[in-house]
């Protein structure tokens, strides 16, 4: 440590262990120096010094006279009891820090009953320099709405200069607020929970940090867990506004067991400074901690070297985010194997079972082939063979490939498995003796969900359109040879109308409004004849109901190449529903039919979210209530947190038309969050990418309307990027191109205004 600043920080920690009761100053200096020792000790000696020497010059007896002061204090605190200050009223005590007292009070005038905590700072402004500064600080603290942060309500200087805030006051009497340490050791909350509880407080201070305020003293004591298990930041009153002068940060209240060593040492602060302190409390939080990717983002937090720590406190929450979904911390990224080793690890049975069918499969191929080579007297075991092999590709279509799918399991790797069923289909159908009628429909499932997978703009897919509009044409010219031999072949049909469906849809994806309307009619239709028949099941009835919300999109999808056909939209959607809940009924707990009526209910809220927004809102929320319905591991899945993250992005633009500014932004947020995990967890899902796109672009949108001209900037650079990186895989996509020409302009817009207001007021 510096020795000069050193000196400076055991001189200010002795005149402010002085202005408290003598009784209360070993508990206080034991507070502000925490994990100093050696600080401790010069404090200890200063302070008794000076007592000693009091006592030489007074003759005071002290331990009668140090029971009198204590007596004294609790006077003092107790003549605070029913003080007015502006509209509230002070109660009783709620403790004592060495910044001051903390009083229970409540609103006595001005308007509702309202419970209030009111900091008394020990301290006195004389000048009305000092009372203005004081004021601007409050003002500026004021403006913090945040659902992690206790807010302040009102602040001023009582009538001896000392000045006071009132605050939101974090639980009630009957379950009161809990420091988080206590918190979590009381409960012996999991490694998972105590997690949670940090982002929430990263959340908020990154909150903060883009009011430019930094708070400066993190620590246990000034975060509080309500009953509830929310986390409330408390004590920004030390704070102070990174530009608040002319003087740039200035060194604020700290406890040196928690601060940076920028801070002990005397010089400014920065974000830098609450990044380190975050560490700090974390090593707290998860004592003994074995785990070493949350060791490394501590590590990273606490280096000695600002520049060497994460670069904002959103960094930090992003990797805390990464480790509750098993996806690659940045600050672990560049390790051998890292990112490889996550995968593994997320996707363990997915793993294990391709791997277990693919060797099955190609232990069974090869039976085949060496059976193959005898002559007909082995003809019996090559039949024998096949069939086991058909078998074995049947599984793999319909028993691994959903679960792959609703596992969230690679694109690429689920494409490897669809590529391999076909081809294994193919090497079958190739001798007329082997090919079967059921051979011939697995060939049309495969062939559809191999197109799906290279190139539906409603599926996860690999970004290739015009590969899968030729393996889609192949699946339906398949399925039409069958139906065309046995019309009454309704699996055949069904086939057919699947591949249809998806045909459309990839059509639809690239702009190519008339050719997608004619695939989705004929869709429709073939689905009709199945549903009309009396044969349908309820994975039937889910496939017919998703085929008519794709022609609803095509008639008239919000913000696309549709035809805009509102009424014949809304018409499609509502029979989506109606053959969705038939599925249901006919299987209850069915979870894709469960799921599909919420896809439904938000293609209805969509349609009204223009005209209506409150009608719409109601409609997202009714979404996610459905959704919720869904047992765990069915929300955890990747097409349930797609929905999700629509239906939650249309909420927060229901929300901002509404004027609820704060509800649409945290609404968007945790879109945007949830957005981004999807793409993590497979980066070559086009699919997630497109939603990530679209959800950067709205809350760009948002923040524009609320006036954070530079947040939008981010987030429509951010959006751009994506959309980039789409456009390098597929060129040729018009509505992507489209998307980028309007994007760039709104940039291009954007950056004017900033320069224009940098003219103004620069």
């Amino acid at each position: 440590m510096n020795p000069e600043p050193a000196f400076e920080l055991i001189e200010d920690l002795f005149h402010r262990a002085m202005k408290v009761p003598a009784a209360e100053r070993g508990l206080l200096i034991e507070s502000l120096t925490e994990g100093h020792p050696e600080l401790r000790t010069e404090v200890f000696s200063l302070v008794q010094a000076a007592a000693a020497l009091d006592r030489l010059h007074t003759n005071e007896p002290s331990a009668q006279d140090a029971r009198g002061k204590e007596a004294e204090a609790a006077s003092d605190a107790n003549s605070a009891i029913g003080m007015r200050l502006g509209a509230f009223e002070l109660d009783r005590l709620l403790g004592r820090g060495g910044m001051g007292e903390v009083y229970a009070g409540h609103r006595v005038a001005g308007g509702p009953e309202q419970r209030i905590a009111v900091k008394l700072i020990s301290a006195r402004l004389d000048s009305p320099r000092l009372r203005m500064a004081f004021f601007r600080e409050r003002d500026a603290l004021a403006q913090l709405q945040h659902p992690h942060i206790a807010r302040l309500l009102d602040g001023g200087v009582t009538a001896n200069n000392a000045p006071y805030l009132v605050m939101e006051i974090v639980g009630d009497e009957t379950a009161p607020a809990e420091r988080i340490d206590e918190y979590c050791e009381r409960r012996s909350l999991p490694l998972e929970g105590r997690i949670q509880l940090a982002i929430q407080v990263c959340d908020a201070i990154a909150y903060a940090h883009g009011k430019l305020i930094v708070h400066g003293d993190l620590k246990p004591a000034n975060v509080l867990v309500a009953s509830d298990g929310q986390a409330k930041l408390l004590d920004f009153g030390a704070a102070r506004l990174l530009a608040a002068d002319d003087t740039g940060s200035r060194v604020v209240a700290f406890t040196p067991g928690y601060a940076s060593p920028e801070q002990l040492q005397g010089s400014p602060i920065t974000v830098a400074s609450d990044v380190y302190s975050m560490g700090k409390l974390l090593e707290r939080l998860l004592p003994g901690l074995q785990n070493a990717e949350l060791c490394a983002a501590i590590d990273r937090c606490t280096r000695e070297q600002p520049d060497q720590r994460y670069a904002s406190i959103e960094r930090l929450a992003n990797d805390l985010r990464a480790w509750l979904g098993h996806l690659p911390l940045d600050v672990c990224k560049g390790r051998r194997g890292y990112a490889l080793n996550k995968w593994l690890s997320r996707n363990r049975i997915a793993v294990v079972a391709s791997m277990i069918v693919l060797a099955v499969l190609a232990a069974s191929i090869v039976l085949m082939r060496q059976s193959a080579r005898h002559a007909i007297a082995e003809r019996d075991r090559a039949l024998s063979a096949a069939k086991a092999v058909e078998t074995l590709a049947h599984r793999l279509l319909f028993d691994f490939q959903p679960q792959l799918r609703d596992m969230g399991s690679s694109t690429e790797a689920q494409h490897q498995l669809a590529m391999t069923t076909v081809s294994y289909l193919n090497e079958l159908a190739r001798d007329p003796s082997l090919a079967s009628d059921a051979l011939r429909l697995d060939m049309v499932h495969a062939y559809t969900r191999l197109g799906n997978l290279l190139g539906n703009p409603y599926d996860e897919n690999l970004g290739k359109p015009r590969d899968a509009e030729t393996t889609l044409q192949k699946a339906i010219a398949v399925a039409g040879d069958l139906g065309r031999q046995e019309p009454r072949n309704y699996e055949a049909l069904y086939g057919l109308a699947v591949a249809e469906q998806s045909l459309g849809e990839v059509r639809f994806g690239e702009g190519e409004t008339q050719a997608s309307l004619q695939a989705m009619n004929a869709s429709v239709n073939d689905f009709s004849r199945l549903t009309q028949s009396g044969a349908a099941t309820a994975e039937e009835y889910m496939a017919a109901g998703a085929a008519w919300g794709s022609l609803g999109d095509i008639n008239g999808m919000a913000d696309s190449d549709s035809l805009d056909r509102k009424d014949e939209a809304m018409k499609c959607y509502r029979m989506m529903i109606a053959l969705n809940q038939r599925a249901v009924d006919l299987q209850p707990g069915y979870v894709r039919g469960i799921r599909s009526i919420a896809v439904g209910e938000y293609k209805l809220a969509d349609m009204a979210l223009d005209k209506n927004p409150s009608e719409a809102a109601a409609g997202f929320r009714r979404v996610i209530a459905v959704l919720d319905t869904l047992p765990v591991e069915a929300r955890a899945a990747a097409p349930t947190v797609r929905l999700y993250i629509i239906s939650g992005g249309h909420l927060g633009r229901a929300y901002m038309r509404l004027g609820k500014k704060a509800e649409a932004l945290a609404a968007m947020k945790q879109t945007l969050d949830r957005s981004e995990a999807l793409v993590a967890a497979d980066p070559e899902d086009d699919r997630a990418r497109f939603d990530l796109s679209s959800v950067q672009t709205g809350f760009g949108d948002m923040l524009m309307q609320t006036g954070d001209l530079q947040g939008a900037r981010r987030s429509y650079r951010s959006a751009l990027k994506t959309i980039d990186f789409m456009l390098q895989r597929k060129p040729e996509n018009k509505v992507l191109s489209e998307h980028r020409i309007e994007l760039q302009k709104t940039l291009e817009d954007l950056d004017r205004r900033l320069a224009a207001r940098s003219g103004t007021y620069g």
